[in-house]
């Protein structure tokens, strides 16, 4: 079973979890940070949607993968990240406390009055690139509110990191468009094909992952996976929350990687809010290779709108929190060093 306490997590050194990643591709650490916490930050986001329009009537914002309007950096996905709890979790994975993280978007799901098949609310996909078959980064979701089986989650297809990079190469190439001219794409949803010949493989099952507020999910990258939307009509108060967290080692960031992200975070060089620069959500990747639009894809696909919606009142954020300008957050956020380094 893929289930560790936090306790057990972060015994050893990390060699249970360690272990337990390698064997399934993923693991649920249970009680990383309080239910009270976890629901104080997941009812400050949708507070914070709620701000981006007259009314609070956000409906028109693209929902689930939240990353528009700078949302990355929202206070509570900046305490979640300097959490001791979350922290000591990646620094048990990676063994060591010099630790450099995402600033990735978070999950927020609206309920939905009618009721979807199986197919449709499973939509797998891979955040690496097959052609980079190698272990390269685990993510993370901190869930924010309880997840079911039918109320929408994280979806895993346990043991695919062994198989799923190699399964794509060999049998459905003609899917994988640019990946092999460009390293720099790490984005490929499984067609029905690749979904079943991968299921169908020794060792991979389908998990719907069932948490409870303040658990951590991680995942190895080459796992195949997807946020699953709700079978059945839910509640109007019940949402889907979740804050991504993706971190590893400092010393993997280069001198562009940490300009890179002082640029993310909206800074100038000398570490203050920058008049030229505005905070952006990046990808799950911590060394800020990818950042996402600030206004978020149209719903037809086309190409990210650079113009505010007319329907916002808010730019969203414009600069990292005070709470991820102290030198213990950028040390975090990469723009420092740390002394030992």
């Amino acid at each position: 079973m893929s289930l560790l306490s936090f306790d057990r997590a972060t015994a050893d050194g990390g060699a249970e979890l360690r272990s337990v990643l390698a064997r399934d591709g993923w693991v649920l650490v249970r009680g990383v940070v309080t239910e009270a916490e976890a629901r104080a930050w997941g009812a400050q986001l949708k507070e914070f949607i709620g701000s981006l329009s007259h009314g609070g009537d956000s409906s028109w914002v693209q929902d689930c993968i939240f990353e528009g309007f700078g949302a990355g950096h929202a206070t509570p996905c900046w305490e979640a990240r300097l959490h001791s709890r979350v922290r000591a979790v990646f620094a048990a994975l990676w063994q060591t406390s010099q630790l450099v993280t995402s600033v990735d978007a978070f999950c927020a799901e609206r309920p939905r009055d009618r009721a979807r098949s199986a197919e449709e609310a499973v939509e797998l996909h891979l955040d690496q690139n097959v052609f980079r078959e190698s272990f390269d980064a685990v993510q993370g979701a901190l869930s924010l509110s309880a997840t079911r089986q039918d109320t929408g989650g994280t979806t895993v297809v346990g043991g695919s990191h062994a198989h799923a990079s190699r399964l794509l190469r060999e049998r459905f190439a003609g899917e994988l468009g640019e990946q092999e001219l460009n390293p720099s794409l790490n984005w490929h949803v499984l067609s029905p094909q690749a979904r079943k010949c991968l299921l169908d493989m020794p060792g991979c099952q389908l998990v719907h992952v069932e948490t409870e507020p303040g658990d951590l999910m991680l995942w190895d990258s080459r796992t195949a996976h997807c946020g699953r939307k709700a079978r059945a009509p839910q509640p109007h108060d019940a949402w889907r929350l979740a804050i991504y967290i993706c971190m590893w080692p400092a010393t993997r960031l280069t001198p562009e990687h940490r300009a890179a992200k002082q640029r993310a975070l909206g800074l100038g060089p000398d570490g203050t809010p920058s008049s030229s620069e505005r905070a952006e959500t990046t990808t799950h990747w911590p060394d800020g290779r990818e950042l996402k639009p600030r206004y978020g894809w149209p719903a037809d696909g086309s190409a990210p709108a650079c113009e505010r919606p007319p329907q916002a009142v808010s730019d969203g954020v414009l600069c990292a929190p005070a709470c991820a300008r102290t030198p213990e957050a950028l040390r975090l956020a990469g723009v420092l060093p740390y002394d030992e380094e």
